[in-house]
């Protein structure tokens, strides 16, 4: 699994079969490194939060932009996004009751849940994120802990690039 240090630059050969749309011509083109870095460059957290908190985020896209070399850093990506999450609701469960003792993604997202943290969240096109926090409750915690226990499971790119932009959106909340 380790590539020869002669590679080490090279793309990862997984990536010659991933193609990006051009909207404006229709055209289809290879994807590059440089489309694999505006995939990753255009999440952020804001200044708001915490910079512990974005360096561990930063780790997840670093992670993720690296894996135009190693493909299987998507899934390193998406897990890391994860943990800068649980990171964020904990500091912020924390904040709100310091008595609050008991841990894990769910746990956590349950509580800011309950303590209103999420209360008004609007997704970046306006709706209300009300139906996708349901979804992201579930789903998130079962999936971080399928990655964060074992498994050969690798994510393609824009699953992940979403996967990471979704926690973006969850963290940049909680510190709005």
């Amino acid at each position: 699994m380790l590539k020869p240090l002669v590679d080490l630059t090279a793309a990862d050969s997984r990536f010659e079969n991933i193609v990006r749309l051009d909207p404006a011509t229709g055209q289809i083109f290879p994807m590059t490194i440089g489309d694999h870095y505006a995939m990753i460059e255009e999440i952020s957290l804001s200044d708001t939060v915490p910079q512990d908190i974005r360096t561990a985020f930063d780790r997840a896209r670093n992670a993720f932009l690296y894996a135009w070399f190693s493909y299987e850093l998507t899934t390193l990506a998406q897990a890391q996004a994860y943990a800068a999450l649980e990171m964020a609701l904990r500091e912020r469960v924390h904040r709100h009751d310091p008595t609050f003792n008991r841990r894990g993604l769910s746990t956590y997202f349950q509580a800011a849940r309950r303590f209103g943290l999420f209360g008004g969240m609007k997704l970046p096109d306006g709706q209300d994120a009300g139906p996708d926090l349901d979804h992201w409750e579930t789903s998130l915690p079962a999936i971080r802990n399928y990655l964060a226990h074992g498994s050969s499971y690798v994510n393609l790119p824009g699953a992940a690039s979403s996967a990471i932009r979704h926690c973006s959106w969850l963290i940049d909340h909680l510190y709005r």
